[in-house]
């Protein structure tokens, strides 16, 4: 029973990264999914966001200093408005045209 439980802590800990991760689909939870933050394709627009320390998660995602482009269309109102709110966080809404900072 213990290679079981010690082969689950293993793969749990290889699932786990560091980088931007949105909500798992069909929910805004704390639960991570896939690192689709960062592909938005052209023409979307985007919700940019940087964190001011090196990790911080909200609304269902987990920022750090690296940029997370969130296509608008995949967020939720009070996602948004969680985003944007807070103090560590630097949100800025971008158009699908324009460049990455």
């Amino acid at each position: 029973m213990a290679a079981k439980s010690q082969t689950k802590a293993a793969e749990t800990k290889a699932a786990t990264t560091d980088a931007p991760q949105p909500p798992a689909q069909g929910g805004a939870g704390d639960t991570a999914g896939s690192a689709k933050g960062n592909e938005a394709g052209a023409g979307t627009d985007v919700l940019e966001v940087t964190a001011r320390q090196d990790r911080r998660r909200r609304a269902g995602f987990a920022f750090g200093r690296a940029a997370v482009r969130i296509p608008l269309g995949d967020l939720k109102a009070d996602q948004i408005a969680a985003i944007e709110a807070d103090p560590q966080l630097v949100a800025t809404r971008k158009a699908g045209g324009e460049p990455e900072t």
